[in-house]
């Protein structure tokens, strides 16, 4: 009751209010604010940087009000645009631009390509090469060895064998010497010592030579052993690459390059 009985008496208050109070209070208003803009404008003349702002405030409002009036009038036109507008004749004009700009082959060259290089193949057909191979180039590897030791064996000989050979003409010659000084006996013993120096030198060289020809043997087989070991290799790759598909490495180097526009 009290809050209706409030109520009430604000609304008598209202109904007696003068009108002249309002039309006083309105007038007092627009009294004030034309009082302040010529305030502002003698302000304006007093201050040129504050007149230089309000030519700007000015041109900002009037640029606000042409951009609001063309965002209308484009707006309008979207509308009026979108109502035209024709989804599947759009659909197909753009399927015939593609096709005439040839982006079909283009697309389907770029997904070959990427096959290309998600195929397993070729890393498939490298590492059974490998395997394959593998004994091969061990054997290889053990025959350049054994070459290199009968190699090595052979020349130590041959030298041991031109050292005794040496020696032995040397002994010679003080046995000749001996003789020739009538110490037979001595000659005798410088003799013996030079020909068994002799014989072994001649053992020695043969002992070369033939460490020598063995060296030679196995010279000759290993290009033998090479070939064996790529024919295993490219066999073990063709077993899982029939195709020849290309590595990664040989088409990282190429460029899709788009179709040349058509005349």
């Amino acid at each position: 009751m009290a809050r209706l009985a409030s109520v009430v008496i604000q609304a008598v208050i209202l109904l007696l209010s003068p009108a002249t109070a309002l039309v006083f209070r309105r007038s007092s208003v627009t009294h004030e604010k034309a009082a302040a803009s010529a305030g502002s404008r003698l302000q304006s003349a007093a201050n040129p940087l504050l007149a230089m702002y309000e030519r700007w405030t000015y041109q900002y409002t009037k640029d606000a009000q042409e951009a609001e009036a063309a965002a209308a009038k484009y707006a309008q036109l979207t509308r009026e645009e979108a109502a035209k507008f024709d989804p599947e004749g759009m659909h197909k004009e753009v399927a015939k631009r593609l096709k005439k700009m040839g982006v079909d082959t283009w697309a389907y060259s770029a997904w070959e390509v990427q096959n290309m290089l998600n195929n397993p193949a070729p890393k498939k057909a490298a590492a059974a090469a490998a395997a394959a191979a593998a004994p091969y180039n061990a054997a290889y590897a053990a025959y350049d060895k054994a070459k290199a030791s009968y190699n090595g064996a052979s020349i130590g000989y041959a030298l041991r064998a031109k050292q005794d050979a040496g020696l032995a003409h040397q002994l010679m010659s003080y046995s000749n010497q001996f003789r020739l000084q009538g110490n037979n006996e001595q000659a005798d013993t410088y003799a013996g010592q030079s020909t068994g120096l002799m014989k072994q030198a001649d053992n020695f060289k043969n002992l070369a030579d033939t460490y020598d020809t063995m060296a030679q043997k196995i010279y000759g087989v290993l290009p033998a052993i090479q070939s064996w070991a790529g024919k295993a290799g490219a066999y073990a790759a063709y077993e899982e690459n029939p195709l020849g598909a290309l590595p990664a490495k040989d088409i990282f180097p190429f460029t899709i390059v788009p179709p040349a526009p058509a005349a």
